[in-house]
């Protein structure tokens, strides 16, 4: 059984544990300078930020997400990770629809963005079959620096009725 919850203390190490390489670390915490992610990092992270939340799955954390920018005119999703084990299992869709409902509920924000690098062709395939759309493009640097495309993406609810 899947289950949204906020992020406790007990959680940091397992959050930690999600990213299985360096590359997977820079799609979801792209900031990170090493690898693997650390607690203090990561708790440094989660104080800046608002709804850090994990999806439990049996007892096990499974996935992890939070806003990095919050309120009324929108929600910005960020630090989006699926454990490996947990893939492919609809946690990820959970997780976002679960973190579309905050940012309505808790925020009253009128719409939700979020972004995704081009080579992360999972969370690209899952953000358009949410209803997600494309509303820019921004050069970036790899941790290797090598080139790569982050895309910005939206869903407006006043557009969905």
């Amino acid at each position: 059984m899947m289950v949204c919850r906020g992020v406790q203390p007990a959680d940091l190490a397992a959050i930690c544990a999600i990213p299985a390489s360096r590359e997977e670390l820079f799609y979801a915490f792209p900031a990170a300078e090493v690898f693997p992610l650390t607690e203090p990092v990561l708790a440094a992270t989660i104080a800046a930020r608002s709804d850090s939340t994990v999806v439990e799955v049996d007892g096990e954390v499974a996935a992890f997400a939070n806003f990095y920018r919050w309120g009324e005119a929108g929600c910005t999703l960020g630090n989006l990770m699926v454990a490996p084990a947990f893939r492919g299992r609809g946690v990820a869709r959970y997780l976002v629809r679960h973190m579309m409902g905050l940012a309505y509920r808790q925020h009253g924000a009128s719409r939700l963005q979020l972004s995704c690098f081009n080579r992360n062709t999972a969370g690209l395939y899952l953000y358009q079959s949410l209803g997600f759309r494309i509303c820019g493009m921004e050069p970036r640097q790899d941790y290797v620096q090598q080139p790569v495309m982050l895309l910005h993406f939206e869903l407006d609810y006043r557009a969905e009725g």
